[in-house]
Parts: C-alpha cells; structure tokens; sequence
C-alpha cells in the first residue's frame, strides 16, 4: 500500500488500527510520506470535535 501511494504520489497514508509495520514506516518516513498508523478514523474525528466543525459549517 505504501509502495503504491509513494508512486501515485500520494501525501498521506491512514495504516489499519492496530497494525504497525517498521520497515514500512521507514520506507514512508524516507519519502516524506505521512503515514498514521493504529489510529481508527472515527475516534480521532471526535478527538478533533470535527463533527462540531461540520455541523457549524451547515
């Protein structure tokens, strides 16, 4: 997946929660690719309060 976003070139990579691969962080890390890793989407929507800024934004 990384390999992929690396030549698409994507920005950004959001891994799987709960899996954490070293050498594909270094690999992402060496191409300036952000990758976030064991983080799940909709919990750090709530930690961010993004639903308060969309519902603002309505």
């Amino acid at each position: 997946m990384v390999s992929e976003a690396i030549a698409v070139p994507a920005k950004t990579v959001w891994g799987q929660l709960g899996v954490i691969d070293k050498t594909v962080t270094e690999i992402a890390d060496n191409s300036g690719l952000n990758l976030i890793i064991d983080r799940w989407m909709k919990v750090e929507y709530r930690r961010l309060n993004v639903e308060h800024f969309r519902s603002q934004a309505n």
